[in-house]
């Protein structure tokens, strides 16, 4: 062997280098996010997630509209001032010729008598009330149709946060499954590294030829290929629940898929969609909106009585002619408005046979959800049991197929064949056990019930490792 000083060095001054700047990055370098399960991840998700926050503001923004629409039942008060000017004062002109005519006497002309009622130049400060006391259901209407929009807002809420938990479920459990299928390319191509050894081995002593040899070295290096591939499927889905979660990283995920074994019968499920599905609660508060527009459409054709009082607080260059105050009772009564009112009634009357229909539309349409959802959990729970025994066969095949080979009495193809099957049969199974977890998520949603899926999960029966 010969002997290379420059490579010596080389590799001597590299490990001191890394050991001499070891402490620096341990200073700056952040701490690696803490282990994450599952239901710390779904805290985390109703803490942070921005779609979550925003729907919680509106469900906010809705209370505050409909304190501000009972605000139309109290009375209200104004304070007002004003300063105006006049092209002229005000004056009264009086002429005392007609009292002269009358006298049995000859007088001489007599002068007209000027008096200002009204300097051109005055300002004065008011206090204004009005009361509301009958609108002909109107008031009561708009109350009404703000309180059904606080109850839609709750309802899209709802909604929000279960489809977002239903996406959480298919972020955090795709990761461990695509961390499930990168083991299995690991331990492939383990297994592939003992193949190409003892093909090199066994053409050394001249037991199987060189196309065989270079057969293992070729499936040994599609094998590190694919596991490279599979690392970075697991970090992109790592970025993808980060960003759900709306945190810069993930760590260790700690909940393993698993197998939901126990469910009730579907129409269980029908049931609570009827129930409890926050889309058929939208439906019935659009329902009451439309009812609430088609009482207000129909108090148009109402008058409004109100009480009032108006109260002059200060006065500049005000006359004394006008009260300073002034109360009473009122009513106003819309003669006519040409098709306005009418139409207004038709259209809140198609308004709400239109809910109506919708509601109709939207019970159907769950309810076939429901049993679509149902019918696709028992088919991936059946794949994953019924793999088992094909995942047995896999295994017992490996075995064989790596003993004969050993022993000169089989290929490598078969080998490399045999250990493919079994890759392919411990994907498709985790695979299963994933498409599982997503249709009880989407089940779950689809009746109502998403916050049962941490129930369900405890009582699940844990997939093991490939």
């Amino acid at each position: 062997m010969t002997f290379r000083p420059a490579a010596v060095m080389f590799t001597l001054t590299i490990p001191l280098a890394a050991a001499s700047s070891t402490p620096a990055r341990a200073q700056t370098a952040a701490p690696p996010p803490s282990p994450l399960a599952f239901e710390e991840a779904l805290r985390q998700l109703h803490d942070q997630n921005e779609t979550i926050r925003a729907s919680d503001l509106l469900v906010e923004q809705r209370r505050q509209e409909r304190a501000a629409a009972k605000g139309l039942l109290w009375p209200t008060v104004t304070l007002g001032a004003a300063g105006v000017q006049l092209s002229s004062p005000i004056e009264a002109r009086f002429s005392l010729e007609p009292l002269a005519a009358l006298l049995p006497i000859q007088l001489p002309p007599l002068p007209t008598i000027e008096i200002e009622l009204q300097q051109s130049r005055f300002a004065q400060s008011s206090l204004t009330g009005r009361w509301l006391l009958y609108s002909g259901g109107k008031v009561q209407a708009a109350t009404a149709a703000a309180g059904a929009r606080v109850d839609e807002a709750i309802a899209e809420d709802r909604r929000t946060r279960e489809s977002t938990e239903t996406m959480l479920v298919r972020f955090y459990f795709g990761a461990q499954l695509q961390a499930r299928a990168r083991d299995v390319r690991a331990e492939a191509l383990k297994a592939l590294d003992t193949l190409a050894y003892n093909a090199k081995r066994l053409e050394e002593e001249g037991i199987i030829a060189r196309t065989e040899r270079l057969s293992a070295d070729v499936a040994r290096a599609d094998g590190d290929r694919q596991l490279k591939a599979a690392e970075s499927d697991v970090e992109l889905a790592r970025i993808a629940l980060a960003s759900l979660l709306t945190l810069d990283d993930v760590g260790p995920l700690t909940t393993p898929l698993f197998i939901s074994e126990d469910l009730p019968p579907v129409e269980a499920f029908v049931t609570s969609m009827r129930e409890r599905h926050p889309a058929l609660a939208q439906v019935r508060a659009q329902q009451a909106l439309a009812a609430e527009a088609l009482n207000g459409a129909r108090g148009a054709y109402k008058p409004d009585v109100f009480l009032f009082g108006r109260q002059t607080l200060a006065k500049v260059g005000l006359g004394d002619l006008l009260p300073r105050g002034a109360y009473g009772i009122g009513a106003t009564f819309t003669v006519f408005d040409g098709p306005t009112r009418k139409k207004r009634v038709a259209a809140a009357d198609l308004q709400t046979q239109r809910a109506a229909q919708l509601g109709s539309r939207a019970e159907r349409d769950l309810a076939t959800l429901v049993r679509q959802k149902y019918r696709e959990l028992l088919k991936a729970r059946d794949q994953y049991h019924t793999l088992a025994t094909a995942l047995d066969l896999a295994q017992e095949n490996v075995r064989a197929r790596t003993r004969a080979f050993d022993e000169g009495l089989a290929t490598t193809l078969e080998v490399v064949d045999a250990r493919v099957q079994l890759s392919r049969i411990q994907t498709e199974r985790v695979a299963a056990a994933y498409a599982a977890i997503v249709a009880l998520a989407e089940l779950l949603e689809a009746s109502g019930q998403s916050d049962q899926f941490e129930q369900h999960r405890l009582q699940g029966k844990e997939v093991g490792a490939p």
